[in-house]
């Protein structure tokens, strides 16, 4: 009881103490309120008035502002977006104050983060775009990576493919390897072409993916676009340098806590054009007419024969698609030919597989800070179901970070951990895709059957192949999994060495862990004959795979910044040490399991047939660093870089390279000469030079490897081992050289602001794979040969067209970009690019031309006639019926000499152009991206097999592009003189790889539309902002591709395959619902 007391009595004088500071710190307050306005005295909403570090408020809907200052406070800091920042001083006895900004569209002010630090905009030498965070959070994306397209100059946004978490495709100002048009043949993906990603002054290894992060945490996204920004970080800035800046704690000492939800309906954008089931019933009803006249007309064959004459002379009564050859396609379903077709119905497969389909994002996020220490932590969940019935995504992320301050040193702490769960993946994989199968599959069925058309006994209008029947069962049925896991981690402590100096120390730790599991149960392995290997769980399969990579790193860097008189200079020195590791690869195939509801390995009977384990080797890389920034009188800026990276991917004689820059700037309006009240209130001009290099190549590309191998000696089985890989030595780094002249112009007090970049960058020492001769026993090894270059022209304008009554403001960039080879190591060209049928490669690498333009044969219709076939060149196995090609040089041969330059799959000029609304209350905005120039290849239409091309046996076994209802049939019969026949045989159809199958990517797209308004919350309440969104995600588009869903559409994920479509992911039209609240 006594010990009870002695606290009772502690508690008492501690709540006392407490008591007593709250009341002193209140008599040591006041408070000051206010009103915000522009210079034409409008209220602006949202103004950031803060007295230090760590107090601050926010305008209301009214422009008004209450906060307590001590009596120490000199001034108030009031900051607004696109106004300049206004301190004004604070008057003993006024706690009054109308406080003015004035309108700046680009203050000169404004902090841009390059590499390894800052600087202000108005001393930027480099070529650097910027977005801010709060233009993309309110839009219903799941890749955050889609943001970017259509918002920024020279960056190129390609979304290859609607999937649920997929990848989208980032190119920086082109092209700077040959590995993104030509693929290496053994399915090595270290080609890797896609920008560095930096996260808050940490770069990132190469296997972070962007799409990943969380919008709602990123406070802004830089992206250094040529070498003399991007050469500071050496060897990993080839393909540029994008800079995301995370959400940092509020300068506040109350907690604020804020909040979102979205609630997204998605819908195919569009269908594509096959046929429906009474189209293709008529189709493959008269084709098969014309087939069984043309085999058995000499015998007295007629198209008036019924079944029974049909069977007498061939001999069967077979159209079971099963049995496919050229028996079935002489047959018919009797049931075609009466009216209704009794017995049968029509499916409309992308009906059946795609749906509308929910889509739910949640973000929750508190900070809070003083003046020793903050914090901000997040929490943000996702979950898409995807347009394709099974197909879905699931992300859990987070983020804890903070800092304390203490005497003259600084620590902090940063951990992003994110899970992710994608459903059916397997739907989107080159030319056996799900995807592709739904457009392929035949509209008919058994009427009982339905969608479970294809498995037995329904199984006379299945699918061709048993291993792609009815991919809606296998979607659905079956599982296809995979879950990554990622981690990003640093720790840093910076010191105040002395006045205008600082040192940092960071500390790096990712992780990346990804499992990968698939069942296929029995009822599915085989849907033609129902378990015909046994009973359940039987001929039942299972794969597993797991890999896990770690990257490393340990940073030091540099500062000091000094200002005298007009003089100012920024210093940098760093160093940095990686390492990348692979481990604990693993995969297996299992087979025959106890039953249809076993996934794992608990039935010791199963058939194992595959069991592996890799261990990759680690890559290491320590560079050296530093940068050189002097500014006289705000008018002249030189920026000098040098890095020397060291990279175990090379050899001891090549493992080192330095890479300079060299920049600067002369603003011209702030000479003295420059006349005062001048429309063009800014005029800047920038010039740079700087190298950067590649060194992201396989990691034994330098050594020559072993692989196991078996030997019989004298009858008996030796184990061992063999030389596997053959390697270069000599590999030394690739470099590009990059050159930028630039205008930056701001008129009418910056109401209309502008930058033209324009831009060389020459790439040379390029690394690729070669094959070798056959004499050396290996396929091929890495050298360094060629070199091509990328030029163009960026354009970025904004402007704010209106202040009053509304607001208005825009903004347009444009790209133009080309590029060309200069050099192919001694070689005249190369054919690349994938394969169409009977024609090889489509793509081809020339001296003197585009990178991987198209290489085809000038498509000219159909041979309609036995004397069109003998009175035009042809190759000798073409027929009458088949595809017809232009003789090019005339000489009467169709062969290789005749294929001509048809485009190139990079557009020409990629166009974005934004425009917000702000009206009281409501706000409006709009985005268009556009692109114009470029081409792609419709494999879908062009490959054995695939949808529209289904030669000889495989004919009237699948569905058709509706235009082969017009194909031609006969001599008296022609279609519309471009349609082959759809029954010919391989050689008969000639080309697969001619402009009948090249498309135009030309397109106009209403990319998003979004509609919000603010509410009018009372003071003093637990809310403090609420908004309601409306927004519709990819609402329009217009082009011209009437064969697929888009055409940014590429079913394979790589670079080096991304100018063909095999009938991608579709995407989605996302109409969305959204609460936004802060506390």
């Amino acid at each position: 009881m006594r010990r009870l007391n002695i606290i009772d009595k502690r508690l008492k004088l501690v709540a006392l103490f407490i008591l007593l500071m709250t009341t002193v710190s209140g008599y040591a307050q006041r408070e000051i309120t206010g009103v915000v306005v522009d210079d034409e005295g409008e209220p602006l909403i949202g103004a950031v008035v803060k007295v230090s570090d760590s107090k601050g408020s926010v305008t209301d809907l009214d422009g008004k502002f209450v906060i307590n200052v001590d009596k120490k406070d000199q001034s108030l800091q009031v900051s607004y977006i696109g106004y300049k920042t206004n301190t004004v001083k604070l008057v003993s006895g006024k706690n009054v104050y109308k406080i003015v900004l004035q309108l700046e569209a680009t203050t000169i002010d404004d902090v841009v983060v390059i590499g390894y630090g800052a600087v202000k905009k108005g001393d930027v030498t480099a070529a650097v775009s910027k977005i801010d965070g709060d233009e993309l959070e309110d839009r219903p994306v799941t890749n955050t990576a889609d943001l970017l397209q259509g918002q920024l100059a020279g960056v190129e946004i390609s979304s290859n493919s609607g999937m649920p978490g997929g990848k989208t495709t980032v190119n920086v100002r082109g092209s700077v390897t040959l590995n993104d048009v030509l693929s290496n043949g053994d399915g090595d993906q270290t080609d890797n072409t896609a920008p560095l990603y930096v996260v808050d002054g940490i770069p990132m290894d190469d296997e972070f993916d962007m799409s990943q992060m969380e919008a709602h945490d990123i406070a802004s996204i830089e992206v250094l676009k040529d070498a003399s920004s991007s050469a500071i970080y050496g060897s990993r800035g080839a393909n540029g340098v994008i800079i995301i800046t995370t959400k940092k704690p509020d300068k506040t000492e109350k907690v604020s806590i804020t909040a979102s939800a979205n609630y997204s309906l998605q819908q195919v954008t569009r269908k594509v054009g096959v046929m429906s089931g009474n189209e293709w019933s008529r189709w493959v009803y008269n084709m098969n007419n014309q087939r069984y006249i043309d085999k058995y007309g000499d015998i007295g064959a007629e198209e008036s024969d019924g079944m029974l004459i049909r069977t007498v002379l061939a001999g069967h009564s077979n159209f079971d698609a099963l049995n496919a050859g050229t028996t079935q396609t002489y047959m018919y379903d009797p049931r075609w030919v009466i009216p209704g077709h009794p017995g049968l119905s029509y499916i409309d497969w992308q009906e059946a597989a795609y749906h509308t389909a929910p889509q739910q994002q949640y973000s929750v996020s508190a900070s809070g800070s003083n003046k020793q220490s903050n914090f901000r932590v997040s929490v943000n969940y996702t979950n898409q179901d995807g347009i394709i019935r099974g197909t879905g995504y699931e992300r859990f992320s987070a983020t804890a970070q903070g800092q304390a301050k203490i005497d003259r040193f600084t620590f902090g702490i940063s951990i992003s951990p994110t899970l992710s769960v994608f459903e059916a993946q397997a739907i989107n994989t080159a030319q056996d895709s799900k995807n592709l199968t739904i457009l392929s599959m035949v509209p008919v069925a058994e009427s009982e059957a339905g969608v479970n058309t294809a498995a037995y006994p329904y199984n006379y209008y299945a699918f061709s192949s048993s291993s792609s029947s009815n991919p809606i069962l296998r979607i659905t049925k079956s599982r296809d999994e995979r879950q990554l896991y990622q981690m990003r981690s640093n720790a840093f402590v910076k010191v105040d060495v002395i006045d205008g100096m600082t040192a940092e120390v960071t500390g790096t730790w990712n992780m990346r862990q990804q499992s990968t599991r698939s069942f296929v149960p029995s009822t599915l392995q085989n849907l033609h004959t129902f378990n015909a290997n046994g009973g359940e769980g039987q001929n039942t399969t299972s794969s597993w795979a797991d890999t896990k990579n770690q990257y490393f790193a340990l940073q030091t860097i540099l500062n000091y910044n000094k200002t005298f008189g007009k003089h100012s200079i920024n210093g940098m020195l760093g160093w940095t040490i990686s390492s990348t590791k692979w481990a604990d690869k693993s995969s297996s195939s299992v087979e025959d399991f106890i039953n249809d509801a076993s996934e794992g390995y608990t039935n010791t009977s199963v058939t194992i047939n595959k069991l592996a384990n890799n261990y990759s080797t680690p890559t290491k890389m320590i560079s050296y660093f530093g940068r050189g920034i002097y500014n006289y009188n705000n008018r002249y800026v030189v920026n000098v870089s040098l890095r020397r990276d060291g990279s175990s991917r090379f050899g001891e004689n090549t493992r080192w390279a330095t890479f300079p820059s060299i920049s600067a700037n002369w603003r011209i309006s702030n000479e003295s000469f420059w006349p005062k009240g001048f429309f063009m209130n800014l005029l800047k001009f920038r010039m740079s030079y700087g190298q950067n290099g590649r060194s992201n190549i396989r990691t034994n590309a330098v050594r020559s490897a072993l692989s196991s191998a078996i030997v019989y000696f004298n009858g008996v089985e030796q184990k061992g081992y063999k030389l596997g890989s053959v390697g270069n030595p000599d590999l030394g780094w690739q470099k590009t050289d990059s050159w930028d002249i630039a205008l930056d112009i701001g008129m009418f007090k910056n109401r209309i602001s502008m930058s033209i970049d324009y831009y060389i960058k020459n790439t040379s020492s390029m690394l690729y794979q070669m094959e070798l001769a056959s004499v050396s026993g290996f396929d091929r090894a890495y050298f360094n040969i060629g070199k091509i270059r990328n030029y163009g022209i960026d354009i970025e304008m904004k402007t704010i067209n209106i202040v009053k009554p509304f607001k208005w403001t825009s903004s347009l960039n444009l790209g133009f970009q080309r590029n060309k080879v200069l050099d192919l190591g001694g070689n005249d060209r190369i054919m690349s690019g994938t394969t169409a049928y009977g024609s090889g490669k489509t793509q081809i690498l020339e001296v003197g031309h585009r990178v991987g333009d198209y290489y085809l044969y000038d498509y000219m219709g159909v041979f309609t006639s036995q004397e069109d076939l003998d009175s035009y060149p042809h190759v000798a196995t073409a027929q009458v019926g088949g595809i017809k090609v232009r003789d090019v040089n005339s000489d009467g041969i169709i062969d290789e000499n005749d294929r001509i330059r048809c485009g190139n799959p990079r557009p020409d000029i990629t166009i974005g152009f934004s425009n917000r609304f702000t009206y009281k209350n409501w706000d409006l905005s709009f985005l268009i991206t556009s692109q114009w120039g470029g081409k792609l290849f419709a494999g879908q239409v062009g490959t054995k097999g695939l949808l529209d091309h289904p030669q000889g046996s495989y004919a009237g076994l699948r569905n058709m592009m509706s235009s082969y209802e017009n194909m031609w049939y006969s001599e008296e019969n022609p279609g519309d003189g471009q349609t082959p026949a759809a029954w010919l045989t391989n050689s008969g159809y000639n080309f697969g790889g001619t402009t009948h199958n090249l498309y135009s990517t030309d397109y106009i797209k209403l990319k998003n539309v979004t509609l919000s308004y603010r509410f009018k919350i009372p003071k003093n309440k637990l809310v403090k902002s609420l908004s309601l969104l409306i927004s519709i995600e990819n609402a329009l588009q217009w082009d011209k591709y009437d064969i697929g869903y888009s055409p940014e559409s590429s079913a394979i994920q790589n670079s080096s395959m991304s100018a063909y479509d095999l009938v991608a992911y579709p995407t989605a039209r996302v109409y969305s619902l959204g609460l936004k609240f802060g506390m």
